[in-house]
C-alpha cells in the first residue's frame, strides 16, 4: 500500500472519520455532563460513576488504537485526533456535570426530597 503523499496519487476523502471526530467527542461531553448533573448522580451514585467509567475505559481503548495505528498504518489517521478529544471532552464534561450538580441540582433534590428545610 503506498502513501497518498507519493507524487501522481489522488486524494481521496472520507466523509465518516470527519463526522465521527465532530459528533463523538461532542456526544461524550452532553453523555458525562449530563449522568454527573442530574437525577442519576442523586439518586444512584455508583451508576453514574460506573457510566463515567466506562467512558474513560472506551477512551484508554482510543488512545490504544491510536497508538496502533501511528506504529503499523502507514497513511495519517485521525485516531490520535480522536483519542485527544474524546479524553479532553470526557474530563471536562465530568467536571463541568460536577459543577451543575453541585451548584444548582443537588439543592434542589434535597428540597424536593425534604431533606433540607
Amino acid at each position: 500500500r503506498r502513501s497518498i503523499f507519493v507524487p501522481g496519487q489522488r486524494m481521496r476523502m472520507n466523509v465518516v472519520p470527519m463526522f465521527l471526530n465532530v459528533f463523538l467527542p461532542w456526544g461524550v461531553f452532553v453523555f458525562c455532563c449530563g449522568i454527573t448533573s442530574f437525577w442519576i448522580m442523586y439518586a444512584h451514585v455508583g451508576i453514574a460513576w460506573g457510566l463515567v467509567g466506562s467512558v474513560f475505559a472506551i477512551w484508554f481503548f482510543l488512545c490504544g488504537t491510536a497508538l496502533w495505528a501511528r506504529r503499523y498504518e502507514p497513511d495519517p489517521t485521525w485516531f490520535t485526533y480522536t483519542a485527544i478529544m474524546v479524553g479532553i471532552m470526557a474530563i471536562l464534561g465530568t467536571i463541568a456535570g460536577r459543577g451543575n450538580f453541585k451548584d444548582f441540582s443537588e439543592r434542589y433534590y434535597q428540597v424536593a426530597d425534604l431533606k433540607v428545610v
